[in-house]
């Protein structure tokens, strides 16, 4: 879930089984909620190779830099700050804090002290063999505190199941009703099950350092693995299959 990749790009023909028919799913653009209040982006009709019956019920949802696959008809919010962003997408009359059915991403990067440190958190915790416990102490030791204050930003929840992708890329799923990682970016509570995605990325330079989620509580079995597919083989995977819609990708002052 590069940053990079999230910032600017989207699957059009997304990296799934082929299916031998390339559908047209709507754009909808999600209304930005940080200081800088940015209107909805436009975009064009995405080409996706689904099955005719599930791209009839999906469409994408676009923020100024994120963009998730979701069921048809719902409603989005964007939140595009400084040293972070999130997209959450959920069903009409809901919202962002709904406990029932909800996707969302979230990246948090840059060169902050505070985005380094989630992210060192996170690295420390989930992928240690990504990173020394000299290089957490230096941090801690920066920010005038204790190297278990910054790791403890990153709980590691006991009920939560994982699997590891990549050495730096993991799938969890946080049973209903238990704290996980799936509530560190949905927040609330759930009488329903969360599967996710967490990636971290530090770099030498500490700039560049972001930590990623995903994560999807949805009562639609048939979509659901078409959500996450495009989550995790696209944006995450397979960025050489992702390219910007040339309208999407315009400025933000292009957008108004």
């Amino acid at each position: 879930m590069k940053a990079s990749v999230l910032a600017s790009t989207i699957c059009v023909l997304v990296a799934l089984p082929s299916f031998g028919h390339a559908a047209k799913i709507p754009f909808v653009g999600c209304v930005g909620q940080g200081m800088a209040g940015l209107p909805a982006p436009t975009g064009q009709p995405f080409t996706i190779d689904l099955p005719p019956a599930i791209a009839s019920k999906l469409a994408i949802y676009a923020g100024e830099h994120l963009a998730l696959l979701a069921p048809r008809g719902w409603e989005c919010s964007a939140n595009d700050g400084n040293d972070n962003m999130s997209l959450f997408v959920y069903p009409s009359g809901s919202s962002a804090a709904t406990a029932g059915p909800i996707i969302a991403t979230r990246v948090d990067g840059g060169g902050t002290e505070n985005s380094i440190n989630l992210t060192l958190a996170y690295a420390a915790r989930y992928f240690p063999r990504s990173i020394s416990a000299n290089e957490v102490s230096a941090a801690a030791a920066e920010d005038g505190s204790a190297p278990s204050d910054i790791l403890n930003l990153a709980p590691r929840f006991k009920t939560d199941r994982i699997v590891y992708l990549t050495q730096s890329l993991l799938e969890f799923t946080t049973p209903a009703g238990n704290p996980g990682l799936g509530n560190e970016i949905l927040t609330t509570s759930s009488k329903l099950k969360t599967l996710g995605l967490l990636e971290v990325e530090v770099s030498n330079v500490g700039d560049d350092d972001t930590v990623s989620v995903f994560a999807m509580r949805t009562i639609s079995p048939d979509l659901r693995k078409y959500i996450f597919g495009f989550e995790e083989n696209c944006a995450l995977y397979n960025s050489a299959a992702c390219t910007p819609n040339a309208q999407y990708a315009a400025p933000s002052d292009d957008n108004q």
